[in-house]
This record gives C-alpha cells, sequence and structure tokens, in this order.
C-alpha cells in the first residue's frame, strides 16, 4: 500500500513512483528548486507525457492532456474547480508531496481503493499550498494490467462513495 510505503520513508519530502512509469533525470532537481523558490508549497504535480506498453508516445486524453489552467502556485479554489470539472488531470507518479502534509491529511484514505489517490489529492488542494510544473517531465504507462484499467473494469461502488464524500465537503461535481 501506498501508506505503508509513505511511513517507511525518512525524508522530508516523497514521491510514489509507479513500477511502469519513468521520471526524467531532472524532475528532483526541478522539484527541489521549486521549492526553494516557493517555500510555503507543499506539494507540487508535474505534468507527465502518456506512453503505452512499449515505451511509444500516444495522443492524451482529455483526462491525460496537460491543463494550461494551471501553472506555478495555484490557488486551492482554481485548482479543486479543475479537478472536479475536469478529474485527476496528473498521475500519482508525477506528484511531489512534503511528509508534513501527508501526516496533518492523515495519509490515503484507503476505504476508496480505486480513488484513493484522488481524494488525498483533493484534501491537499483544499489544504496544502500545491504548485503545478507544467512542462511534462514523466512518463505515464497505460496499459491492460494497470491499475486504474483495473478499475474501468471494475465495479465503481467506492467511487460512488467517494463521490458522497465530496458532496459533503461541499463540492458539488
Amino acid at each position: 500500500s501506498w501508506d505503508a510505503a509513505v511511513r517507511a520513508t525518512a525524508g522530508d519530502w516523497f514521491l510514489i513512483l509507479g513500477h511502469d512509469d519513468r521520471l526524467d533525470a531532472d524532475l528532483i532537481t526541478r522539484a527541489t528548486a521549486i521549492v526553494q523558490a516557493n517555500p510555503s508549497v507543499e506539494w507540487i504535480i508535474n505534468i507527465h507525457r502518456v506512453i503505452d506498453s512499449e515505451g511509444r508516445p500516444l495522443a492524451a486524453s482529455r483526462r491525460h492532456a496537460p491543463t494550461r489552467a494551471l501553472s506555478g502556485p495555484v490557488s486551492s479554489g482554481a485548482f479543486l474547480d479543475v479537478m472536479t470539472k475536469r478529474g485527476m488531470f496528473f498521475t500519482p507518479s508525477g506528484v511531489v508531496v512534503k511528509r508534513s502534509l501527508y501526516d496533518r491529511l492523515g495519509g490515503f484514505d484507503l476505504r476508496y481503493p480505486y480513488a484513493a489517490d484522488w481524494d488525498f489529492y483533493l484534501r491537499a488542494g483544499m489544504e496544502g499550498k500545491v504548485y503545478v510544473q507544467p512542462h511534462p517531465i514523466l512518463d505515464y504507462r497505460i496499459h491492460p494490467q494497470q491499475g486504474s484499467c483495473n478499475f474501468i473494469l471494475k465495479d465503481h461502488g467506492d467511487s460512488n462513495s467517494f463521490f458522497e464524500k465530496l458532496a459533503t465537503l461541499g463540492h458539488k461535481l
């Protein structure tokens, strides 16, 4: 589980990398520069390219297309507006999170096994200072064996309860 992986970390920041995704060599350098220039930032979204199982570039779907609406330090309102209207426009492999934000939010809510990341990033968007690094610096691999593809094939019950939770927080979808 992601929570177990995060609990095993010792640093002030972490990144969860999917086993089949690829980071550009300068992602950590860019994240460090962002944090140094923006000390209040608590998490960084890095936009991604989409590749197939063999590493060939794919055209990005609307969900995976980089957004031009968000770039640099982003207000929680702007972030939540994009997330609730468009969905998650980034992949968890491209998110660098300050450990103190993760601890303050209580980690991933595992009541939503297929939406735990979505839930965490929405809560982080309400609580933490986000920075969107708009230049693609990682590859997100899409293939039939990945968890999100399996989600599409399964009952979406956990997502329905997740959206009910979101509604109780005052966000209308």
